[in-house]
């Protein structure tokens, strides 16, 4: 694979901000951590986790991307949702 140092860093910062969420999802969850509810384009997180996905599902598994042109708009807390919405993709 043929990544800068650039790109290699920008999948390490990456991987570091999904660690966090995952952190303050276990501690949502145990009743010890906070959720931090704001406005969220659902066309983004999806696509998000879609690329997620796409890098993990074997090659002989097609996933058909077809969001809507609408930002569709929701309140909630980020990790969440994208947790949410992994779970149905997988």
């Amino acid at each position: 694979d043929a990544l800068s140092t650039t790109e290699h860093l920008g999948e390490i910062r990456g991987a570091a901000v999904k660690a966090s969420e995952l952190v303050s999802q276990l501690l949502a969850y145990s009743g010890q951590g906070r959720t931090e509810r704001r406005q969220l384009k659902l066309s983004d997180v999806a696509a998000e986790c879609i690329r997620v996905v796409q890098r993990v599902i074997p090659t002989n598994v097609s996933l058909i991307k077809a969001l809507s042109p609408e930002p569709g708009w929701c309140e909630g807390d980020y990790s969440q949702i994208r947790q949410l919405l992994m779970n149905l993709l997988v």
